[in-house]
């Protein structure tokens, strides 16, 4: 149940944080990346982190740079995605 909460927590953050944000008004690549980057964050800390330290590879920059890249397209396509859905 707890592996379930911390997997679910993240998406469900980043579609309230969203759906908050433009209900007040932010635009909505704002309130996207705003959305994301605190999802984003939330997974880190509840999944991505305690893998990383049960391989022994917290000081790995090339771990790091891997999920930054990884972010940084999922970020993008799910920008273009929103964007094509909402014209």
């Amino acid at each position: 149940m707890k592996k379930t909460l911390a997997t679910l927590a993240p998406s469900l953050a980043d579609l309230i944080i969203f759906i908050v944000a433009i209900h007040a008004g932010t635009a909505v690549s704002a309130a996207h990346i705003a959305s994301f980057a605190c999802a984003t964050l939330l997974n880190y800390f509840l999944n991505v982190r305690i893998v990383v330290a049960a391989r022994g590879r917290t000081r790995d920059p090339l771990v790091y740079s891997h999920l930054l890249a990884v972010a940084l397209t999922v970020l993008f396509v799910r920008g273009g995605v929103l964007a094509l859905l909402i014209r």
